[in-house]
């Protein structure tokens, strides 16, 4: 067991070591409250269209608290504190702050509304010198990880009470994660082409980190003893090791973290990035809104959950999901009633259920982003050329500075 005092503290150990001691001490990870913080992935172009490198690189330089690096250097990420789930309306204004004061302070930049970015090229790619992302793309060059930086999502940290609630949440985002991605799909367009999917970004991800076991959805597990012998086996990415270095390297759609302060959360990464802060809060409001609704409850089947994920993926609200009691219905009705059962989950956590209000008026359409962004790029390919019309389709995705729809350029 690898522990420096009787208090339990961690040293710089392997990680079977640190994973014993976690179970040994797991009364140390216990919390009275429930919090919540986000990553919010933008990828940063000019208005243009074009990757802003230098806006980015600008802006990170003079030290601002709250933002970082991603893999590629025309991507930065704005983190939020983790509020108390009932401080949602907090939590949104800090977002909604720092997204505005990286905007403000670089006038020449716009941000993608978008998962993906649809016309980036391969000689585009510029990757981060910073933090591992070099040592990573170097190991797994098989897997073109490169490829990853491409897509900007919203990873949703939930800090769980104690244990059990930690692998409930894990279990239950597994299971809903497909409802959440049917109605916020939003990648259909990648390096310049339509790629049939409503949301390509998560097989995309899974493909290009690629690393047997690490992506995709996992399963369902039985407790936390369980994950952890799960990973136990996995073999150390680019020299990155110990309890955190497994747990990081795992890039799962959902997947436990265990933070420097001793608290267990579940980290859900399945969100694509949003046309506007508006409808990115929504999308979060509903997997924490289904989180609480459902908790404690049974699990659908996971073959099941599986082939949901593949339909949400290709036909976001336009295809069939099996809903939580395993019947196979239209996707929109499926997510019309989990928006229902999302506004009740709201109430109890103290969040205002009219933060789904941008998803109501999807499923009225029957269509998500996705959906919204291939079909505008191909209605529009009848009458500009195929990559104009992509990229115009793109630019009307275009983020401002409060976050609402701007339209840099207007169609025909």
């Amino acid at each position: 067991m690898s522990c420096n005092d009787p208090g339990g503290t961690l040293t710089d150990r392997d990680f079977a070591q640190e994973a014993e001691h976690l179970l040994a001490h797991i009364d140390q990870y216990r919390r009275s409250e429930r919090r919540v913080g986000l990553e919010y992935e933008l990828l940063v172009v000019d208005k243009d269209l074009q990757p802003y490198s230098t806006a980015v690189s600008s802006f990170l330089a003079r030290d601002h608290e709250g933002y970082g690096t991603e893999q590629h250097t025309d991507t930065i990420e704005v983190r939020t504190e983790p509020y108390p789930v009932d401080a949602f309306d907090t939590m949104a204004g800090q977002l909604y702050d720092r997204v505005g004061g990286f905007l403000s302070a670089e006038p020449d930049a716009a941000v993608l509304g978008l998962g993906a970015h649809p016309v980036k090229w391969y000689d585009d790619i510029e990757v981060t010198s910073s933090g591992r992302y070099d040592r990573v793309i170097d190991e797994l060059a098989g897997y073109r990880t490169e490829l990853e930086g491409l897509t900007a999502g919203i990873h949703v940290n939930l800090q769980a009470r104690d244990e059990v609630e930690l692998v409930d949440d894990l279990n239950h985002a597994v299971m809903l994660s497909p409802y959440v991605v049917a109605v916020a799909a939003n990648s259909s367009l990648l390096m310049g082409g339509d790629t049939g999917r409503a949301e390509a970004r998560l097989p995309l991800i899974e493909n290009c980190l690629g690393l047997p076991g690490r992506t995709g959805l996992p399963r369902y597990y039985h407790d936390l003893a369980d994950y952890l012998d799960e990973r136990e086996v996995w073999e150390d990415v680019a020299g990155v090791s110990g309890l955190d270095g497994r747990l990081s390297t795992d890039w799962h759609e959902v997947r436990i973290r265990v933070g420097a302060d001793q608290t267990l959360r579940t980290e859900f990464r399945a969100i694509p990035q949003q046309p506007t802060i508006e409808e990115s809060l929504a999308c979060v409001a509903l997997y924490l809104g289904l989180i609480e609704h459902y908790r404690g409850t049974a699990l659908l089947d996971h073959g099941q959950v599986e082939l949901n994920r593949e339909e949400a993926v290709r036909h976001g609200l336009s295809g069939e999901l099996y809903d939580p009691e395993g019947r196979l219905r239209p996707a929109w009705e499926v997510v019309d009633d989990e928006l229902e059962k999302a506004a009740g989950g709201l109430d109890v956590l103290g969040i205002d259920p009219e933060y789904l209000a941008p998803l109501y008026d999807r499923v009225s359409r029957r269509s998500s982003p996705g959906e919204d962004v291939a079909q505008d790029a191909r209605v529009l390919a009848g009458l500009l050329d195929v990559r104009t019309a992509r990229m115009t389709s793109a630019r009307r995705r275009l983020q401002g500075l409060d976050g609402r729809l701007v339209a840099y350029a207007s169609g025909p």
